[in-house]
């Protein structure tokens, strides 16, 4: 990420104070700041899907309009990782890669995805809107993507947090199960939670096509056809037999 997006940042967004919830208050190294990017609370809206089963209901919670270009979950990350970076007074942002030589500048690293344990209280954020919008009452599961990790780590260990009897469950459309629960382990030992990640989440494998941002031309045509059979925005980076297959 340029200088130009942090100067940016810095201009647009003053840093603000953070105060998690209440159920999140006990949990280690909670960020201090945050900037507004992310536009809330996204909101939740049926889903009408002709294949389901009857008897279910499925909703979304539309995270494509938390922001014009920023839109989709990376931008919840970058509320927390940015004022993180700028609370550091670094000017450069580097991520998806291995740190370069930037002389004379003060680098801030960013993990792939934004899934860090600092990125992962976006989610824990987000959390906190599905409480208000009274999903805990009216659901019975919860279900994500899974990329790099951070989403469904700030969900599950929103859930387990506040003792939801909600089930979470994470679509893998990248690597393997075995490598998301290692993950989400390093942000609830981080966090100094005495639970297990297979323990509060069920991740499941076979929904990844080609892999992750890998989309064949018929996935992209059923990306544009689903779409436009339901009015939502449906990001390409996740594969279409998360849609197609039973």
């Amino acid at each position: 990420m340029s200088r130009n997006i942090v100067r940016s940042v810095r201009r647009l967004s003053d840093l603000q104070k953070y105060k998690p919830p209440k159920w999140a208050a006990s949990l280690k190294d909670i960020p201090q700041h945050f900037v507004q990017l992310a536009q809330r609370n996204t909101p939740i809206h049926p889903w009408d899907l002709s294949q389901l089963p009857k008897g279910f209901s499925l909703f979304i919670k539309r995270d494509d309009l938390t922001g014009n270009t920023l839109s989709g979950n990376k931008v919840r990350k970058l509320d927390f990782l940015l004022a993180d970076a700028l609370s550091k007074n670094c000017d450069t942002i580097f991520t998806c890669g291995g740190l370069q030589n930037q002389k004379g500048s003060s680098v801030y690293q960013i993990e792939v995805g934004g899934s860090s344990y600092t990125g992962m209280f976006g989610y824990l954020t987000a959390f906190q809107e599905l409480i208000e919008q009274n999903v805990l009452e009216n659901f019975d599961d919860i279900v994500v993507t899974v990329g790099s990790g951070g989403s469904a780590s700030g969900i599950a260990i929103g859930n387990y947090l506040t003792g939801s009897k909600l089930k979470c469950h994470a679509v893998n459309v990248s690597d393997n199960a075995a490598y998301f629960y290692n993950k989400i382990n390093e942000d609830l030992q981080a966090g100094g939670l005495d639970v297990q990640a297979e323990e509060i989440i069920d991740i499941i494998d076979g929904y990844k096509g080609r892999g992750y941002g890998l989309s064949t031309q018929h996935e992209l045509g059923g990306y544009l056809n689903f779409s436009n059979s339901c009015s939502k925005l449906i990001f390409k980076c996740t594969p279409t037999t998360n849609m197609h297959r039973p």
